[in-house]
């Protein structure tokens, strides 16, 4: 469309159902090709583009994050990351990583934040999701609910649970036939690998590298 602004009409999707934009800044889902539309969507980006530059600006890190949408909230963390101390590094890579429903999409983006050689990484996990961690065995139990196409290409994702349970709402929760069936894969863990514990949502969730896990073996859910 001629009023939309280039940098929308670069993200406007035209296959499928319906029209949409899905810009870093700005999502229309759908999108309605009619002028108020077209508007309102220029307005919200001029909007936020100068709110993330004055969050830049002003050092305001996780404002400037969480004003992207969340599939490019990873990317936007890289972007600003070596101007982070380590101790605002961690805690916010945390909160991005706490709302994200992409992990699998942006994985490489997630590798390279999560096993990056800062210092602090203790800081990943909460103070009091820390305290439930120091209490926990040397060697523990994980779970991760995930599909049959996942274990046969051998992709092992960074979060597991401590929660046998939760693993199986976890690997029922999208399941598509094209995935084949829910499975629940199992591993030990030596706790001091951990990257980091997340109890917010009650999920038990460990975070891990999978090249740490040891043991490892899957059954199908029931």
């Amino acid at each position: 469309m001629e009023n939309l602004d280039r940098e929308l009409q670069a993200y406007l999707e035209t296959d499928g159902d319906f029209p949409m934009i899905r810009h870093p800044l700005v999502f229309a889902v759908p999108f309605l090709e009619i002028p108020e539309e077209v508007d309102r969507v220029n307005k919200q980006l001029a909007a936020k583009k100068e709110m993330v530059d004055k969050a830049l600006a002003n050092r305001r890190w996780s404002e400037f994050v969480f004003l992207h949408e969340r599939p490019y909230r990873i990317g936007a963390f890289q972007e600003i990351h070596p101007d982070m101390t380590d101790r605002e590094y961690w805690p916010l890579l945390r909160d991005v990583w706490t709302d994200s429903e992409n992990i699998f999409q942006n994985h490489i983006e997630w590798w390279e934040a999560l096993t990056s050689p800062r210092q602090r990484r203790v800081l990943f996990t909460s103070s009091a999701d820390r305290a439930v961690l120091k209490k926990l065995p040397e060697t523990i139990h994980v779970y991760r609910g995930t599909t049959q196409v996942e274990m046969d290409g051998h992709y092992l994702g960074f979060s597991w649970t401590l929660s046998e349970e939760k693993a199986v709402w976890f690997a029922k929760r999208f399941q598509r036939p094209s995935d084949g069936p829910p499975v629940i894969a199992s591993a030990d863990l030596l706790t001091k690998h951990a990257i980091g514990y997340i109890d917010g949502r009650g999920e038990q969730e460990i975070v891990v590298e999978p090249k740490e896990l040891q043991r490892l073996d899957w059954e199908l859910a029931e």
